[in-house]
């Protein structure tokens, strides 16, 4: 009895160190494990569900670029907005831009925050506390940036720009504890805006708040929210997304809101799978909006483009 005993405690053991990690994949949220829906790449090329140790060198080579980064950051930014300082002031400027730089604080918190979290999971961290780790950090940049903004006597802390990226840096934690939110995806899009017959804002300090080159959306990725019956008869890689932009911020023509309505696409469904590198550039392609068929509404009738934002002539048609 004795001995059988002894061979039931070791079975159990064995089996406890083979199931520990599925056990410990139960337990957390299934967001976890995934991005955009789809399985979680990583950096280093480990599935998500591996045992994951801290590695301290890597941490202090990742906390080091990070910091590089950082500092160049700011250079390029107190070259461009923060050169007169002054007294600290909270300024909201909700009427600024039309609001598409509040757009570009949500955007900018959710990205800051996937990167860095995908930077610590690749460092050994788990994913609970990487996913946890990058969202704060993702809040602390922006942060920093609105509070640098706010001792800038051009400008000032703008309460409405620190809600938006407390809740990009939100959203991102959402979807990892609530797995159907990540079939709605932030975005954005970046097209100079002479290269589609626009006016680039003449002031802007650098590209980024180039106002009339930008847009931003909300992509949607139906396949994931149709009923597991419907998902064979659509294409996987097919979403819809809805986007708002501005033109002539300050240009010296009236400015204008434009509103648009169009497909995306689900390039990691639509992209090979590759090197650990490929896949995780693959996922991370989610952040941006390429250009795809959309419909523009704005103080003009509807316009159709084929490639939305360029206008491709063919004949007498414009798409």
């Amino acid at each position: 009895m004795r001995r059988l005993l002894v061979l039931l405690c070791c079975a159990c053991l064995n089996a406890s160190a083979a199931d520990s990690l599925a056990l410990a994949s139960r337990l957390l949220p299934k967001g976890m494990f995934t991005v955009a829906g789809r399985p979680r790449a990583t950096l280093d090329g480990a599935p998500i569900t591996a045992p994951r140790e801290p590695r301290p060198w890597l941490l202090l080579g990742i906390g080091g670029g990070y910091a590089a980064a950082l500092t160049t950051l700011h250079i390029i930014q107190r070259n461009a907005w923060w050169k007169e300082p002054g007294p600290f002031q909270v300024v909201e400027d909700w009427h600024f831009a039309l609001q598409v730089d509040k757009a570009g604080h949500l955007w900018g918190g959710y990205a800051m925050s996937y990167l860095s979290g995908e930077l610590l999971l690749a460092a050994g961290v788990s994913p609970k506390n990487a996913t946890l780790m990058g969202s704060l950090i993702g809040l602390l940049y922006q942060t920093y940036v609105e509070l640098e903004d706010g001792f800038s006597r051009d400008w000032g802390f703008s309460p409405s720009d620190e809600i938006a990226n407390f809740l990009g840096a939100y959203w991102y934690l959402a979807q990892h504890y609530w797995q159907p939110l990540q079939a709605f995806q932030l975005r954005w899009q970046y097209v100079p805006a002479r290269w589609t017959g626009e006016r680039p804002r003449t002031h802007g300090g650098t590209f980024i708040d180039d106002y009339n080159s930008s847009s931003f959306w909300l992509s949607i990725d139906l396949w994931q929210l149709l009923p597991q019956r419907w998902r064979d008869a659509y294409p996987e890689w097919l979403m819809l997304s809805i986007g708002y932009g501005v033109r002539n911020i300050e240009t010296g023509l009236p400015p204008e809101r434009r509103y648009m309505l169009g497909l995306d696409y689900n390039l990691a469904a639509l992209l090979p799978e590759g090197t650990p590198l490929w896949n995780w550039l693959r996922q991370s392609l989610m952040l941006f909006k390429l250009p795809a068929p959309a419909v523009e509404f704005g103080p003009h009738p509807p316009r159709f483009h084929l490639l939305y934002p360029f206008r491709i002539r063919l004949g007498q048609l414009r798409l």
